[in-house]
């Protein structure tokens, strides 16, 4: 949010409807930023590099259908339950990270999908083994908005961007993943469905290592340049 405040500062626009936010209607001042007046407020987007890295960010992307990006150039995050029953283990929820050129998938089942477990996830899970994204889009739950959250990504230097404020289509690829997913799982667990944690991460591992129909590639190819075996 850092870079949106800092954009604002310096465009004309902005300056004039933030010193008369009163007349317009369709924004409000919020957390030192113009935002744009809608059921979930998003920051309003200055002319200039900024606007430009985020449209390029969509228009390279697969899910657009345009020209290929960079890996890790743009995740999508997402939670996924509660699933029925809990497991032994006592996990409720599973937390998906998508690389959304590649389709790459990061899981992990865990016990709820609070703010805490998502950045637990983003440390141990994601950012100590493959490294930091450039950005991360979210949905607008509060695990994903909350002060935690937002000091992490301050602290790691990644772009927050929210489905529902720029493109709800892209976290649909972890939604249809967890489609996926839901079928193969209940197929290898038992029949009280109480051991469902214990095959994702087999789950995961074949989803990555199989070609994906909208690329017509491996993720882990794409990713490593490397099949693995």
């Amino acid at each position: 949010m850092k870079q949106f405040m800092k954009a604002q500062q310096h465009d004309d626009y902005a300056k004039n409807i933030m010193n008369n936010i009163k007349k317009h209607k369709n924004y409000i001042f919020k957390d030192n930023l113009l935002m744009r007046r809608s059921k979930h407020p998003v920051p309003y987007v200055p002319q200039g590099d900024l606007r430009k890295t985020i449209l390029k960010i969509y228009h390279d992307t697969a899910a657009n259908g345009a020209h290929f990006a960079r890996i890790w150039q743009l995740v999508a995050m997402d939670f996924h339950g509660p699933i029925t029953p809990t497991s032994q283990r006592g996990n409720k929820y599973i937390i998906s990270l998508t690389d959304v050129l590649s389709k790459l998938v990061i899981t992990k089942a865990v016990r709820d999908n609070t703010t805490q477990t998502a950045v637990r996830f983003l440390k141990e899970d994601v950012i100590s083994k493959f490294g930091t994204p450039r950005c991360i889009l979210t949905d607008n739950g509060t695990h994903f908005t909350s002060a935690l959250m937002n000091e992490l990504i301050k602290q790691i230097g990644v772009t927050h961007l929210y489905s529902t404020s720029y493109h709800p289509q892209t976290n649909g690829q972890v939604e249809r993943y967890n489609s996926t997913m839901d079928a193969k799982i209940a197929a290898l667990s038992n029949l009280r469905k109480t051991d469902w944690d214990d095959p994702l991460p087999f789950v995961a591992f074949n989803y990555n290592a199989s070609i994906h129909s909208s690329t017509k590639q491996i993720p882990f190819q794409m990713c490593y340049a490397n099949l693995f075996n």
